[in-house]
Order: C-alpha cells, then structure tokens, then sequence
C-alpha cells in the first residue's frame, strides 16, 4: 500500500512539475506524431460538432496537447506496472480527462457547453463492450 502511494505520489509530483515548467517556458509539450494526430482528429471533431471561433480552437489545442503528453508518458509507464498500480494510474488517467473536459467547458458557451456534454454522453455508450458470457 505504501508503495502505491509513493508511486502515485512521484507520479503526480513528475505531472505538476512538467505542467509547471511547460507554462513558464511557454512551450508547446513535444508530442509524437500519433498524438498530433489525434488531437488534431479530436479539434477537428469538436470544431464540426460545436463551430468553434479560432480563439476557441487555439486554446482547446493547447489543452488537448498538455492532455496528450500526460498520457504519452502514463502509457509508457503503465507496462512496468502490477495490476493494482496499472487500475490505480487508469483511475488517474480518467481523473484527467475529466479535468480536460471542465478545462474545455470553461471556453465554450452555454450552448456549446451542451452540445459537447450530449457528444461525451454519445461517446460513452459507443465505447462500451458487451459483456462476454461466462461457459
């Protein structure tokens, strides 16, 4: 148990501070070309479902890069890890899409705000797989 909790400790620690450091820099997080694309199929998604203006677009980038390099590096982590710590980090993970989520919320307007809440309701109903039966 301790061990978990260092571990979730160092990892929230590492997560922060490159945070931290990335907004004092300035800097766009370095993202593999997978994750450019995917933020970019998400931002192009997101702008087909919710018109967005260009300053709304700009700043969902930027979050939704932040949001991809914090995952790059919890699934390069998450093979080293037990079991126990693999489900604590997909907690976590989830932890974090949500708070991109809220980050997103903030720059729309209510009406945006509803459309993209009805498209994450959509979204999670697709991703569900039916239970396979026990013989």
């Amino acid at each position: 148990m301790k061990r978990m909790i260092s571990i979730a400790a160092v990892f929230l620690l590492f997560v922060f501070a490159a945070e931290a450091a990335g907004q004092q820099q300035g800097n766009r997080p370095q993202l593999s070309d997978r994750a450019k694309r995917m933020v970019e199929r998400r931002l192009k998604r997101l702008d087909e479902a919710l018109q967005l203006t260009d300053e709304q677009k700009a700043k969902i980038r930027s979050i939704l890069e932040n949001q991809a390099a914090q995952m790059n590096f919890d699934r390069t982590r998450i093979r080293q890890l037990s079991r126990e710590e693999r489900m604590q980090l997909m907690q976590q993970m989830r932890r974090q899409w949500q708070q991109t989520n809220r980050k997103i919320e903030e720059i729309l307007t209510p009406d945006q705000v509803k459309k993209f809440r009805e498209l994450q309701k959509n979204s999670r109903r697709g991703r569900r797989r039916p239970r396979r039966s026990r013989r």
